[in-house]
Protein backbone atom coordinates (compact mmCIF):
# COMPACT_ATOMS: atom_id res chain seq x y z
CA UNK A 1 0.00 0.00 0.00
CA UNK A 2 1.61 3.35 -1.04
CA UNK A 3 2.32 5.95 1.86
CA UNK A 4 0.41 8.96 2.30
CA UNK A 5 2.09 12.19 0.38
CA UNK A 6 0.20 14.34 2.09
CA UNK A 7 -3.95 15.27 3.83
CA UNK A 8 -5.95 18.36 3.67
CA UNK A 9 -8.82 19.16 6.14
CA UNK A 10 -12.32 21.24 4.81
CA UNK A 11 -15.17 21.75 6.54
CA UNK A 12 -18.61 22.41 4.61
CA UNK A 13 -21.64 22.92 6.30
CA UNK A 14 -24.15 20.03 6.69
CA UNK A 15 -27.14 20.22 3.81
CA UNK A 16 -29.36 21.50 6.33
CA UNK A 17 -27.47 24.87 6.90
CA UNK A 18 -26.42 25.83 3.53
CA UNK A 19 -23.91 29.08 3.91
CA UNK A 20 -23.09 28.63 7.64
CA UNK A 21 -19.84 29.40 9.06
CA UNK A 22 -18.24 26.81 10.99
CA UNK A 23 -19.75 26.58 14.51
CA UNK A 24 -17.12 25.46 16.98
CA UNK A 25 -17.79 23.07 19.10
CA UNK A 26 -16.89 24.42 23.31
CA UNK A 27 -15.81 22.44 26.40
CA UNK A 28 -18.62 21.22 28.36
CA UNK A 29 -21.24 23.07 26.26
CA UNK A 30 -22.76 20.03 25.29
CA UNK A 31 -22.59 16.34 23.52
CA UNK A 32 -20.84 15.55 19.92
CA UNK A 33 -22.05 12.93 17.84
CA UNK A 34 -19.89 11.51 14.69
CA UNK A 35 -21.19 9.60 11.77
CA UNK A 36 -18.60 8.45 8.82
CA UNK A 37 -20.76 9.88 6.14
CA UNK A 38 -18.16 8.60 3.20
CA UNK A 39 -15.07 7.35 2.25
CA UNK A 40 -13.59 7.17 -1.06
CA UNK A 41 -10.40 5.14 -1.63
CA UNK A 42 -8.19 5.32 -4.79
CA UNK A 43 -6.50 1.74 -5.85
CA UNK A 44 -3.29 2.50 -7.69
CA UNK A 45 -1.56 -0.97 -7.34
CA UNK A 46 1.33 -1.90 -8.26
CA UNK A 47 2.99 -1.96 -11.67
CA UNK A 48 1.58 -5.25 -12.53
CA UNK A 49 -1.69 -4.78 -11.29
CA UNK A 50 -1.71 -1.28 -13.51
CA UNK A 51 -0.53 -3.30 -16.63
CA UNK A 52 -2.22 -6.65 -15.71
CA UNK A 53 -5.30 -5.53 -14.28
CA UNK A 54 -5.69 -7.28 -10.37
CA UNK A 55 -8.02 -7.35 -7.40
CA UNK A 56 -6.91 -6.62 -3.70
CA UNK A 57 -9.07 -7.46 -0.74
CA UNK A 58 -9.13 -4.71 1.81
CA UNK A 59 -10.36 -3.77 5.02
CA UNK A 60 -11.68 -0.42 6.46
CA UNK A 61 -11.27 1.04 10.20
CA UNK A 62 -12.09 3.77 11.92
CA UNK A 63 -10.96 4.67 15.79
CA UNK A 64 -12.28 7.36 17.41
CA UNK A 65 -10.71 8.59 21.08
CA UNK A 66 -12.28 10.43 23.61
CA UNK A 67 -8.91 12.39 25.64
CA UNK A 68 -8.69 13.98 28.66
CA UNK A 69 -6.07 15.33 30.60
CA UNK A 70 -5.19 11.79 32.20
CA UNK A 71 -7.67 9.50 30.21
CA UNK A 72 -8.50 8.07 27.10
CA UNK A 73 -11.42 6.14 25.79
CA UNK A 74 -10.97 4.36 22.45
CA UNK A 75 -13.59 2.40 20.16
CA UNK A 76 -12.46 0.89 17.03
CA UNK A 77 -14.25 -1.22 14.33
CA UNK A 78 -13.58 -2.70 11.18
CA UNK A 79 -16.41 -0.73 8.67
CA UNK A 80 -15.83 -2.84 5.83
CA UNK A 81 -13.76 -5.58 4.32
CA UNK A 82 -14.42 -5.83 0.03
CA UNK A 83 -12.77 -7.25 -3.03
CA UNK A 84 -11.78 -4.28 -5.04
CA UNK A 85 -10.31 -4.12 -8.39
CA UNK A 86 -6.98 -2.76 -9.05
CA UNK A 87 -6.55 0.38 -9.94
CA UNK A 88 -9.68 1.70 -9.03
CA UNK A 89 -11.62 4.58 -7.62
CA UNK A 90 -14.61 3.06 -4.85
CA UNK A 91 -16.88 4.64 -3.49
CA UNK A 92 -17.86 2.95 -0.15
CA UNK A 93 -21.18 3.48 1.55
CA UNK A 94 -20.71 3.43 5.09
CA UNK A 95 -22.50 5.88 6.53
CA UNK A 96 -22.63 4.87 10.20
CA UNK A 97 -22.72 6.64 13.58
CA UNK A 98 -19.12 6.09 15.36
CA UNK A 99 -19.67 8.49 18.45
CA UNK A 100 -22.92 9.13 20.17
CA UNK A 101 -23.72 11.88 22.16
CA UNK A 102 -20.37 12.61 23.82
CA UNK A 103 -19.90 14.96 26.27
CA UNK A 104 -17.96 17.82 25.27
CA UNK A 105 -15.73 17.87 28.63
CA UNK A 106 -12.95 16.33 26.88
CA UNK A 107 -9.95 18.01 25.60
CA UNK A 108 -10.16 16.33 22.39
CA UNK A 109 -11.80 13.43 19.91
CA UNK A 110 -9.36 11.83 17.71
CA UNK A 111 -10.58 10.84 14.38
CA UNK A 112 -8.27 8.21 12.78
CA UNK A 113 -9.59 6.26 9.55
CA UNK A 114 -7.27 2.97 7.88
CA UNK A 115 -7.35 1.31 4.97
CA UNK A 116 -4.95 -1.90 5.05
CA UNK A 117 -4.72 -4.80 2.52
CA UNK A 118 -5.08 -8.33 3.57
CA UNK A 119 -3.72 -11.15 1.51
CA UNK A 120 -4.56 -13.79 4.66
CA UNK A 121 -7.57 -15.66 4.34
CA UNK A 122 -7.42 -16.84 7.71
CA UNK A 123 -7.06 -12.92 8.85
CA UNK A 124 -9.82 -12.07 6.15
CA UNK A 125 -12.15 -14.39 7.90
CA UNK A 126 -11.13 -12.28 10.94
CA UNK A 127 -11.84 -9.60 9.42
CA UNK A 128 -15.36 -10.47 8.27
CA UNK A 129 -16.09 -11.33 11.59
CA UNK A 130 -15.52 -8.03 13.26
CA UNK A 131 -17.41 -6.18 10.24
CA UNK A 132 -20.73 -8.29 11.76
CA UNK A 133 -23.35 -5.93 13.38
CA UNK A 134 -22.79 -6.92 17.00
CA UNK A 135 -19.33 -5.33 17.11
CA UNK A 136 -19.98 -1.42 15.40
CA UNK A 137 -21.06 0.34 18.54
CA UNK A 138 -20.32 3.79 18.64
CA UNK A 139 -18.93 5.37 21.52
CA UNK A 140 -21.02 6.33 24.50
CA UNK A 141 -18.91 6.46 27.50
CA UNK A 142 -21.97 4.45 28.95
CA UNK A 143 -20.22 1.66 31.73
CA UNK A 144 -21.32 -1.38 29.97
CA UNK A 145 -21.10 -0.39 26.57
CA UNK A 146 -17.58 1.28 27.00
CA UNK A 147 -16.49 -2.13 28.56
CA UNK A 148 -17.62 -3.68 25.52
CA UNK A 149 -15.75 -1.30 23.11
CA UNK A 150 -12.88 -1.28 24.72
CA UNK A 151 -12.93 -5.00 24.49
CA UNK A 152 -13.66 -4.77 20.65
CA UNK A 153 -11.05 -2.19 20.19
CA UNK A 154 -8.22 -4.99 21.57
CA UNK A 155 -9.33 -7.29 19.16
CA UNK A 156 -9.11 -5.21 16.07
CA UNK A 157 -5.73 -3.79 17.19
CA UNK A 158 -4.58 -7.15 17.87
CA UNK A 159 -5.90 -8.30 14.43
CA UNK A 160 -4.09 -5.49 12.48
CA UNK A 161 -1.02 -6.33 14.47
CA UNK A 162 -0.82 -9.61 11.80
CA UNK A 163 -1.34 -7.42 8.87
CA UNK A 164 2.31 -6.91 6.94
CA UNK A 165 1.19 -3.80 4.86
CA UNK A 166 1.57 0.19 4.14
CA UNK A 167 -1.81 0.96 5.57
CA UNK A 168 -3.07 4.13 4.10
CA UNK A 169 -4.07 6.08 7.66
CA UNK A 170 -5.78 9.67 7.80
CA UNK A 171 -6.19 11.32 10.90
CA UNK A 172 -8.00 14.36 12.41
CA UNK A 173 -7.54 15.48 16.05
CA UNK A 174 -10.80 17.46 16.63
CA UNK A 175 -9.28 19.88 19.76
CA UNK A 176 -12.10 20.70 22.29
CA UNK A 177 -11.26 24.40 23.66
CA UNK A 178 -13.28 26.48 26.28
CA UNK A 179 -13.17 29.75 24.39
CA UNK A 180 -13.44 29.93 20.34
CA UNK A 181 -10.79 30.60 18.04
CA UNK A 182 -10.95 33.16 14.89
CA UNK A 183 -10.52 29.99 12.59
CA UNK A 184 -11.41 26.62 13.90
CA UNK A 185 -10.17 24.60 11.11
CA UNK A 186 -6.78 26.08 10.60
CA UNK A 187 -6.02 25.13 14.51
CA UNK A 188 -7.96 21.36 14.40
CA UNK A 189 -10.75 22.40 16.67
CA UNK A 190 -13.59 20.25 16.85
CA UNK A 191 -16.71 22.13 15.12
CA UNK A 192 -20.21 20.92 13.48
CA UNK A 193 -20.88 19.96 9.74
CA UNK A 194 -18.93 17.77 7.37
CA UNK A 195 -15.20 17.45 8.07
CA UNK A 196 -13.46 16.65 5.20
CA UNK A 197 -10.05 15.05 4.59
CA UNK A 198 -8.65 14.61 1.47
CA UNK A 199 -5.21 12.74 0.95
CA UNK A 200 -2.66 13.28 -1.66
CA UNK A 201 -1.30 9.68 -3.18
CA UNK A 202 0.49 10.60 -5.79
CA UNK A 203 1.55 13.65 -7.93
CA UNK A 204 -1.24 13.25 -10.07
CA UNK A 205 -3.69 14.00 -7.06
CA UNK A 206 -4.59 17.71 -6.29
CA UNK A 207 -5.08 19.24 -2.98
CA UNK A 208 -5.76 22.53 -3.45
CA UNK A 209 -9.81 22.81 -3.59
CA UNK A 210 -11.36 25.96 -3.21
CA UNK A 211 -13.85 25.22 0.05
CA UNK A 212 -16.86 27.21 -1.20
CA UNK A 213 -16.72 24.82 -4.27
CA UNK A 214 -16.64 21.76 -2.28
CA UNK A 215 -20.27 19.90 -1.54
CA UNK A 216 -21.05 16.59 -0.23
CA UNK A 217 -23.41 14.56 -2.06
CA UNK A 218 -24.49 11.29 -0.64
CA UNK A 219 -21.39 9.78 0.12
CA UNK A 220 -19.81 11.43 -2.52
CA UNK A 221 -17.11 14.33 -2.25
CA UNK A 222 -17.84 16.78 -5.47
CA UNK A 223 -15.56 19.93 -6.51
CA UNK A 224 -17.50 22.75 -8.64
CA UNK A 225 -20.56 19.30 -9.51
CA UNK A 226 -17.71 17.01 -10.48
CA UNK A 227 -16.22 13.51 -8.22
CA UNK A 228 -12.83 14.32 -7.13
CA UNK A 229 -10.31 11.05 -7.75
CA UNK A 230 -8.84 11.62 -4.48
CA UNK A 231 -8.81 9.48 -1.58
CA UNK A 232 -11.09 10.94 1.20
CA UNK A 233 -13.37 10.72 4.23
CA UNK A 234 -16.01 12.55 5.15
CA UNK A 235 -17.10 12.95 9.18
CA UNK A 236 -20.43 14.67 10.12
CA UNK A 237 -20.14 16.09 13.60
CA UNK A 238 -23.51 17.20 15.28
CA UNK A 239 -24.06 18.72 18.66
CA UNK A 240 -26.84 18.11 21.02
CA UNK A 241 -27.21 20.64 24.20
CA UNK A 242 -28.86 17.80 26.00
CA UNK A 243 -28.51 14.30 26.44
CA UNK A 244 -31.72 13.43 27.53
CA UNK A 245 -33.16 10.43 30.43
CA UNK A 246 -31.60 6.71 29.64
CA UNK A 247 -34.67 4.61 31.13
CA UNK A 248 -32.15 1.39 30.92
CA UNK A 249 -29.78 3.05 33.43
CA UNK A 250 -29.27 1.84 36.77
CA UNK A 251 -29.63 5.18 37.90
CA UNK A 252 -33.26 6.05 35.88
CA UNK A 253 -34.69 2.50 37.29
CA UNK A 254 -34.00 3.56 41.15
CA UNK A 255 -36.10 7.04 40.23
CA UNK A 256 -38.77 5.07 39.17
CA UNK A 257 -38.75 2.62 41.74
CA UNK A 258 -38.80 5.54 43.81
CA UNK A 259 -41.77 7.31 42.47
CA UNK A 260 -43.26 3.75 42.33
CA UNK A 261 -43.04 3.37 45.93
CA UNK A 262 -44.76 6.86 46.84
CA UNK A 263 -47.55 5.62 45.08
CA UNK A 264 -48.27 3.46 47.65
CA UNK A 265 -49.15 6.55 50.05
CA UNK A 266 -52.62 6.89 48.69
CA UNK A 267 -53.90 3.63 50.06
CA UNK A 268 -51.54 2.87 52.65
CA UNK A 269 -52.73 3.37 56.67
CA UNK A 270 -51.02 6.32 58.42
CA UNK A 271 -48.95 3.57 60.96
CA UNK A 272 -46.96 2.70 56.84
CA UNK A 273 -46.46 6.00 55.41
CA UNK A 274 -43.30 7.02 57.15
CA UNK A 275 -42.04 3.52 55.92
CA UNK A 276 -42.51 4.22 52.50
CA UNK A 277 -41.72 7.96 52.47
CA UNK A 278 -38.31 6.20 53.98
CA UNK A 279 -37.86 3.65 51.64
CA UNK A 280 -38.68 6.31 48.63
CA UNK A 281 -36.11 8.77 50.16
CA UNK A 282 -33.23 5.81 49.88
CA UNK A 283 -34.05 4.78 46.14
CA UNK A 284 -33.78 8.50 45.33
CA UNK A 285 -30.29 9.06 46.70
CA UNK A 286 -29.28 5.52 45.21
CA UNK A 287 -30.41 6.67 42.17
CA UNK A 288 -28.85 10.37 42.46
CA UNK A 289 -25.61 8.77 43.50
CA UNK A 290 -25.58 6.31 40.56
CA UNK A 291 -25.97 9.27 38.33
CA UNK A 292 -23.23 11.21 39.66
CA UNK A 293 -20.89 8.53 38.64
CA UNK A 294 -22.36 8.36 35.45
CA UNK A 295 -19.95 9.60 33.14
CA UNK A 296 -22.12 9.88 29.72
CA UNK A 297 -23.84 13.08 31.49
CA UNK A 298 -22.25 16.61 32.03
CA UNK A 299 -22.92 17.86 35.22
CA UNK A 300 -25.54 20.45 34.34
CA UNK A 301 -27.36 18.02 33.64
CA UNK A 302 -27.22 15.65 35.63
CA UNK A 303 -28.13 18.40 38.59
CA UNK A 304 -31.39 18.73 35.99
CA UNK A 305 -32.28 15.29 35.80
CA UNK A 306 -31.78 14.35 39.65
CA UNK A 307 -33.58 17.58 40.78
CA UNK A 308 -36.88 16.50 38.13
CA UNK A 309 -36.66 12.93 39.81
CA UNK A 310 -36.76 14.69 43.39
CA UNK A 311 -39.24 16.69 42.45
CA UNK A 312 -41.74 14.41 41.18
CA UNK A 313 -41.36 12.28 43.86
CA UNK A 314 -41.98 15.24 46.83
CA UNK A 315 -45.07 16.26 44.85
CA UNK A 316 -46.50 13.01 45.40
CA UNK A 317 -45.71 13.45 48.84
CA UNK A 318 -47.18 16.61 49.35
CA UNK A 319 -50.26 16.36 47.59
CA UNK A 320 -50.66 13.19 49.91
CA UNK A 321 -50.40 15.31 52.78
CA UNK A 322 -52.45 18.30 51.95
CA UNK A 323 -55.22 15.90 51.59
CA UNK A 324 -55.65 14.16 54.82
CA UNK A 325 -57.65 14.50 57.47
CA UNK A 326 -56.09 16.50 60.47
CA UNK A 327 -55.94 13.28 62.83
CA UNK A 328 -54.02 11.95 60.57
CA UNK A 329 -51.46 14.96 59.84
CA UNK A 330 -50.92 15.10 62.96
CA UNK A 331 -49.20 11.95 62.15
CA UNK A 332 -47.21 13.02 59.17
CA UNK A 333 -44.03 14.58 60.92
CA UNK A 334 -42.08 11.88 58.78
CA UNK A 335 -43.86 12.78 55.49
CA UNK A 336 -42.88 16.52 55.96
CA UNK A 337 -39.15 15.55 57.10
CA UNK A 338 -38.50 13.64 53.36
CA UNK A 339 -40.31 16.63 51.92
CA UNK A 340 -37.66 18.74 53.36
CA UNK A 341 -34.86 16.46 52.50
CA UNK A 342 -35.21 16.39 49.32
CA UNK A 343 -35.65 20.20 49.14
CA UNK A 344 -32.57 20.50 50.38
CA UNK A 345 -30.56 17.56 49.29
CA UNK A 346 -30.60 18.55 45.64
CA UNK A 347 -30.59 21.82 45.74
CA UNK A 348 -28.89 22.62 42.19
CA UNK A 349 -25.85 24.59 42.52
CA UNK A 350 -25.51 28.39 41.19
CA UNK A 351 -23.65 27.96 37.93
CA UNK A 352 -27.08 25.35 36.99
CA UNK A 353 -28.21 28.23 34.63
CA UNK A 354 -31.14 26.70 33.16
CA UNK A 355 -34.24 26.01 34.84
CA UNK A 356 -36.18 22.60 35.40
CA UNK A 357 -38.83 24.88 32.75
CA UNK A 358 -36.06 25.57 30.13
CA UNK A 359 -34.77 22.04 30.52
CA UNK A 360 -38.03 20.32 29.61
CA UNK A 361 -39.01 22.34 26.69
CA UNK A 362 -35.63 21.50 24.89
CA UNK A 363 -36.19 18.28 25.41
CA UNK A 364 -40.01 18.03 24.26
CA UNK A 365 -38.70 20.21 21.00
CA UNK A 366 -36.24 17.49 20.71
CA UNK A 367 -38.71 14.70 20.95
CA UNK A 368 -37.18 13.46 24.04
CA UNK A 369 -39.57 12.76 27.29
CA UNK A 370 -38.39 14.63 30.58
CA UNK A 371 -38.87 11.15 32.10
CA UNK A 372 -40.76 12.49 35.29
CA UNK A 373 -44.43 14.04 35.65
CA UNK A 374 -44.41 17.33 37.70
CA UNK A 375 -46.66 19.93 38.80
CA UNK A 376 -47.43 22.78 36.62
CA UNK A 377 -46.22 25.41 39.34
CA UNK A 378 -42.80 23.10 39.55
CA UNK A 379 -41.48 23.67 35.74
CA UNK A 380 -43.13 27.21 35.28
CA UNK A 381 -41.01 30.17 33.75
CA UNK A 382 -38.99 32.22 36.27
CA UNK A 383 -39.08 29.38 39.23
CA UNK A 384 -36.32 27.80 40.66
CA UNK A 385 -35.74 23.96 40.00
CA UNK A 386 -36.84 23.12 43.61
CA UNK A 387 -39.27 24.89 45.72
CA UNK A 388 -37.58 26.60 49.05
CA UNK A 389 -38.45 24.76 52.11
CA UNK A 390 -41.80 24.02 53.15
CA UNK A 391 -43.37 25.87 56.15
CA UNK A 392 -44.07 22.83 59.02
CA UNK A 393 -47.21 24.74 59.74
CA UNK A 394 -49.33 24.37 56.37
CA UNK A 395 -48.51 20.70 56.64
CA UNK A 396 -49.59 19.62 60.27
CA UNK A 397 -51.08 21.18 62.84
CA UNK A 398 -50.00 21.75 66.75
CA UNK A 399 -46.25 22.30 67.75
CA UNK A 400 -43.73 19.44 68.56
CA UNK A 401 -40.24 19.18 69.16
CA UNK A 402 -39.23 16.37 66.45
CA UNK A 403 -41.80 18.04 64.06
CA UNK A 404 -39.89 21.58 64.29
CA UNK A 405 -36.65 19.61 63.78
CA UNK A 406 -37.87 18.10 60.80
CA UNK A 407 -38.88 21.90 59.25
CA UNK A 408 -35.39 22.95 59.71
CA UNK A 409 -32.91 22.49 56.99
CA UNK A 410 -31.91 18.96 57.42
CA UNK A 411 -28.38 17.45 57.43
CA UNK A 412 -27.78 14.14 55.19
CA UNK A 413 -27.11 12.22 58.46
CA UNK A 414 -31.07 12.78 59.61
CA UNK A 415 -33.76 10.28 58.91
CA UNK A 416 -37.68 10.45 58.61
CA UNK A 417 -39.79 10.61 62.20
CA UNK A 418 -41.79 7.26 62.61
CA UNK A 419 -44.99 7.59 64.33
CA UNK A 420 -46.38 4.44 66.49
CA UNK A 421 -49.77 3.64 67.73
CA UNK A 422 -51.34 1.40 70.65
CA UNK A 423 -47.98 1.90 73.13
CA UNK A 424 -49.88 1.14 75.93
CA UNK A 425 -47.32 1.36 79.72
CA UNK A 426 -46.43 -2.16 79.48
CA UNK A 427 -45.18 -1.82 75.71
CA UNK A 428 -43.66 1.68 76.74
CA UNK A 429 -41.52 -0.04 79.65
CA UNK A 430 -40.63 -2.99 77.32
CA UNK A 431 -39.11 -0.92 75.16
CA UNK A 432 -37.24 1.42 77.75
CA UNK A 433 -35.46 -2.23 78.97
CA UNK A 434 -34.75 -2.92 75.86
CA UNK A 435 -33.03 0.25 74.71
CA UNK A 436 -31.17 0.08 77.61
CA UNK A 437 -30.27 -3.50 77.15
CA UNK A 438 -28.58 -1.87 74.01
CA UNK A 439 -27.19 0.94 75.73
CA UNK A 440 -30.04 3.74 75.33
CA UNK A 441 -31.01 4.88 78.38
CA UNK A 442 -34.70 5.89 78.42
CA UNK A 443 -35.65 8.09 81.51
CA UNK A 444 -38.26 10.51 80.45
CA UNK A 445 -41.16 10.36 78.10
CA UNK A 446 -39.30 12.41 75.80
CA UNK A 447 -35.68 13.05 75.25
CA UNK A 448 -32.70 12.03 72.93
CA UNK A 449 -29.38 9.60 73.41
CA UNK A 450 -26.83 8.79 71.95
CA UNK A 451 -24.55 5.22 71.18
CA UNK A 452 -21.81 4.66 69.13
CA UNK A 453 -22.33 7.65 66.63
CA UNK A 454 -26.28 7.01 66.14
CA UNK A 455 -28.61 9.89 68.52
CA UNK A 456 -32.27 8.58 68.71
CA UNK A 457 -34.65 11.55 69.70
CA UNK A 458 -38.17 10.08 71.40
CA UNK A 459 -41.51 11.81 72.54
CA UNK A 460 -44.23 9.34 74.22
CA UNK A 461 -47.78 10.43 74.97
CA UNK A 462 -49.11 8.56 77.63
CA UNK A 463 -52.69 9.74 76.54
CA UNK A 464 -52.42 9.08 73.43
CA UNK A 465 -50.59 5.91 73.47
CA UNK A 466 -48.46 7.43 70.62
CA UNK A 467 -44.68 7.25 70.53
CA UNK A 468 -42.56 9.02 67.66
CA UNK A 469 -38.85 8.60 67.44
CA UNK A 470 -36.58 9.65 65.15
CA UNK A 471 -32.95 9.07 64.22
CA UNK A 472 -31.50 12.64 64.40
CA UNK A 473 -27.65 11.44 63.52
CA UNK A 474 -26.02 8.78 62.15
CA UNK A 475 -22.40 7.92 60.24
CA UNK A 476 -23.10 9.43 56.45
CA UNK A 477 -22.21 5.34 55.21
CA UNK A 478 -25.47 3.85 57.07
CA UNK A 479 -28.23 4.27 55.35
CA UNK A 480 -31.88 5.46 56.83
CA UNK A 481 -33.49 2.40 55.64
CA UNK A 482 -31.17 0.44 58.03
CA UNK A 483 -31.70 2.85 61.13
CA UNK A 484 -35.35 2.89 60.69
CA UNK A 485 -35.53 -0.81 60.35
CA UNK A 486 -34.07 -1.67 63.90
CA UNK A 487 -36.10 0.89 65.19
CA UNK A 488 -39.16 -0.64 63.87
CA UNK A 489 -38.08 -4.43 65.15
CA UNK A 490 -37.43 -2.63 68.62
CA UNK A 491 -41.07 -1.55 68.55
CA UNK A 492 -42.66 -4.61 67.11
CA UNK A 493 -40.74 -6.77 69.20
CA UNK A 494 -42.57 -5.41 72.43
CA UNK A 495 -46.04 -6.15 71.44
CA UNK A 496 -47.40 -6.91 75.06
Amino acid sequence: MPSVNGTRVYWRPSASTPGAQPVQILKNSGYVSIALQAVQYKARGNWWQRRFKGSDKIAVSTQVSWLGVDDRKTSATIQDVRKISVPSINALAIGRIIALKVPASADGIELQLGIHAVHDDNLGKTLQLLNSEEFKQPLQLAPVALGQILSVAAMVKKTFTNVEDDPLMATYPGIISADPVTDPIALSRLVEGNIIVILKQDDSDQLDFEPAQLTVSGNRVLSRGEPIPNTYLVYNVSFDKWRGIDPTSAWARKFADASSKVDELMFAPPEQKQSIVSSAHDLLMQGKGVLDADDSYRTEEKTLLATAAFRAVADKIKANVNGSPVAELNSLGSQVKSYALLAAEVEPPAEASESLSAYASDLAAAGMPLGFVLDADDVSPGTPALPSEPAAEILFLGAHPLRAAAAAPASHTACPVQSFFGISAERWNCLREKAGAAGIVIADPEGEASQKGVTIGWKYDASGQSLEIACKQKPFLVPCSVVNSKLRDLVDNCSV
